[in-house]
């Protein structure tokens, strides 16, 4: 158990020092998930067909998110290389910057409650890189997003994995959560892009909006569409027919490499808009550090490293409030998916029926509380692959305007519940 907790912290560090070290945070992860592994199997309790099973379970959940991120990485290549995303920034790219500023923040809060929240950041950066052609204006805007989409996504039963846990484990019902946390959440995005707008530099500028009509390749309003159609039918598609997430997002992945072969398949100077090409595009590196990321965490999980903290802190704190509110601190370093599940068996719903005051508090502080440190979230570790963010930058520029809007989404929370 030591060898392994020792490993997690030693290669999160790896992962913070990124830069210094010259060690891609991939590498790092796939290294410390693995070696997490190899001391549960050379170590740890229990014969080893048990501990076979354990690696199988978590793979399976593992599996699902590596194949979502990599289904919406690909449909959003395939947007931005019809250039859809060009047709939209011409919409909304207004000659205020204050406008355009918070009409991205609303779009990224409300997209990720109807979206999940990693879809959203990855579809919201790609836009960005539309409008604001300054990296470091971008690079504040886009790390603002991680607390905006988690936040947005923490309202709704299909916005945040947090809160689908709960729903799907009958802790919440979906009108109680909409109803408890939409006006926190709000007052999350509210403090967190008031506070974000204040650094941004006078010199603030977005890309002109020129004259005429944006430039499109064959197909690309047909596929601007369908695309971002496809994206929204996930969580429809989850909510109707109980159909896994990763298994709706590689159902449209289908339906646009279809689409393509087709629109494309005389025009061999169009091979670059097919949906082949997309591959060689990705950025593979981000699906292996996710890989490595939940695969340490899992590790940690299977040696009951995780539930033994959250009863540590359920002992040591007796307050729910305050409770919920650190456990959102912790997630903020580990995986929030593992500390719901621990926190969910550790308060049976004999003892906390559906709906009481401390799984709203979960809800918001576990989906919110991830976004203090950018490797603490979905969108957090998306944007550090998307836009080569480090550690130390996020920590320096958003994570005290982030635990601002965190503790007055928090105080809101208890008073709503």
């Amino acid at each position: 158990m030591f060898l392994a907790a020792s490993t997690f912290i030693t290669g999160y560090l790896g992962i913070i020092f990124e830069h210094k070290l010259r060690i891609d945070k991939a590498a790092t992860a796939l290294i410390t998930g693995i070696l997490c592994w190899l001391f549960y199997f050379a170590l740890g309790s229990g014969d080893f067909a048990i501990k076979a099973s354990h690696l199988q379970e978590h793979l399976s959940d593992i599996s699902q998110v590596v194949f979502f991120l990599l289904g919406a990485m690909l449909i959003v290549d395939l947007i931005e290389a019809h250039k859809g995303f060009e047709i939209i920034s011409k919409k909304i790219c207004f000659p205020s910057k204050l406008l355009t500023f918070w009409l991205i923040i609303l779009s990224g809060f409300f997209l990720s409650s109807v979206l999940d929240n990693l879809t959203t950041i990855i579809v919201m950066i790609s836009l960005l890189k539309k409008i604001i052609p300054e990296k470091e204006n971008r690079l504040i805007l886009s790390a603002a997003l991680v607390p905006i989409v988690n936040a947005g996504g923490a309202w709704t039963p299909i916005g945040d994995i947090t809160t689908t846990m709960l729903w799907i484990g009958d802790c919440i019902s979906s009108f109680e959560i909409i109803k408890t946390l939409f006006i926190p959440c709000i007052i999350t995005m509210i403090v967190t892009g008031f506070l974000v707008y204040r650094k941004l530099p006078s010199d603030f500028k977005l890309k002109p909006n020129e004259e005429g009509e944006a430039p499109k390749t064959k197909g690309s309003f047909l596929i601007l569409i369908s695309g971002l159609t496809a994206l929204i039918a996930v969580p429809a598609l989850k909510s109707f027919f109980n159909l896994p997430p990763f298994m709706g997002m590689l159902l449209g992945v289908g339906i646009l490499w279809a689409m393509t072969d087709f629109l494309h398949h005389n025009d061999k100077e169009s091979s670059n808009l097919r949906m082949m090409a997309s591959f060689k595009r990705i950025d593979i590196s981000t699906v292996l550090f996710f890989l490595g990321i939940l695969l340490a965490v899992d590790a940690l999980e299977s040696l009951e490293i995780l539930k033994e903290s959250a009863v540590f802190l359920q002992k040591m704190i007796p307050s729910h409030a305050i409770f919920a509110s650190l456990l959102g601190v912790l997630s903020a370093v580990v995986d929030n998916v593992p500390l719901v599940a621990a926190t969910i068996r550790m308060f049976p719903l004999e003892d906390y029926p559906i709906n009481h005051a401390l799984w709203n508090m979960i809800a918001y502080s576990v989906g919110v509380g991830g976004s203090l440190l950018v490797i603490g979230s979905a969108p957090g570790i998306a944007l550090m692959s998307l836009e080569r963010v480090s550690f130390s930058w996020y920590f320096k520029n958003l994570s005290l305007i982030i635990l601002i809007s965190y503790i007055a989404g928090s105080f809101s929370t208890w008073l709503f519940s």
